[in-house]
């Protein structure tokens, strides 16, 4: 389900600028009740300011406003529709409609802003529209969506009716190439960033799949990766990666050059473990998903 990286790297070789503990905003912790986790790691926040998170092991979405506090949840463990075996990624379209990305189950559910299940594709399968381990989504303003079909290493374009529109990428290490890729986000001007796990990089990548551009490479210092997962970016273009491996968020420019770092190991305000999701907010705040310790935790941009 969850990526994990085999160790952690010496986090005091990593330059960061670390946000002040008193300006971090922490929500939830361990356990089953509302506004409790386990393992959460996707995350996404709709027009309202919203966010939403998926609850893995609780098999569940929860929503909370952008100051921590719980509004509701949706969602119990089992495979009939509108059910969720372990939701992974989730992402909100410009009407409110939520989809939700299960791994396991390699579907991908649809729902009513309230909750009420709509829809679903469920095609298990390395043929063209189907999915094997899909872990990531992201929806475009025409309402296309994008899939990170990551147990065939590969991202698939579907229009809003689950027409099959465009498939990019393979196997391999080469320029467009994957190596189980895990999230994806859409740039202001429609551009994809990927978030290549394996290959320890991002790969920056045209609507219809055509390669413009990749960077990073495999280590711990900063503009370096370790299974990098979640990524979002805000509105200057600026893209912000979840450094699952390094437990960190790096931020880089639109062309690639880091300009941020900031989180190290531990479970303190403001420390990360095995973090993996993240979304920015319009107000200039950055939700990560703190999955090693059951959280989610708000940073100021």
């Amino acid at each position: 389900m969850l990526l994990c990286p085999g160790f952690s790297k010496p986090q005091k070789q990593v330059a960061q600028n670390e946000a002040s503990h008193g300006s971090v905003l922490v929500i939830g912790k361990e356990g089953i009740g509302r506004g409790e986790f386990v393992t959460p790691s996707g995350i996404a926040i709709d027009a309202k300011g919203e966010v939403y998170v998926t609850d893995v092991l609780n098999h569940r979405i929860q929503v909370f406003d952008s100051n921590g506090k719980f509004l509701r949840t949706f969602g119990t463990e089992g495979s009939e529709p509108g059910t969720f075996v372990d939701p992974e990624a989730i992402s909100i379209d410009k009407n409110g409609h939520i989809y939700v990305v299960e791994p396991e189950a390699n579907r991908i559910q649809i729902f009513e802003p309230s909750g009420k299940f709509i829809g679903q594709w469920n095609r298990p399968g390395s043929d063209r529209g189907e999915f094997y381990h899909p872990t990531g989504i992201a929806i475009d303003a025409a309402g296309d969506i994008y899939i990170v079909d990551s147990g065939n290493d590969r991202i698939q374009k579907l229009s809003p009716a689950g027409e099959t529109l465009a498939i990019f990428g393979e196997h391999g290490s080469d320029k467009g190439q994957f190596d189980v890729p895990r999230s994806i986000t859409l740039s202001p001007e429609g551009n994809l960033y990927v978030s290549d796990t394996g290959n320890n990089r991002i790969q920056e990548f045209s609507p219809s799949g055509r390669f413009i551009a990749t960077f990073g490479q495999t280590g711990f210092r900063p503009g370096d990766f370790d299974a990098p997962s979640g990524i979002s970016v805000d509105l200057q273009g600026n893209i912000f990666v979840v450094d699952t491996g390094n437990n960190r968020v790096e931020v880089f420019n639109p062309q690639g050059k880091l300009i941020k770092v900031w989180g190290e190991e531990g479970n303190g305000v403001g420390k990360l473990k095995h973090p993996t999701g993240v979304a920015v907010g319009e107000g200039k705040e950055t939700f990560v998903v703190d999955t090693g310790n059951n959280r989610v935790q708000r940073f100021p941009l």
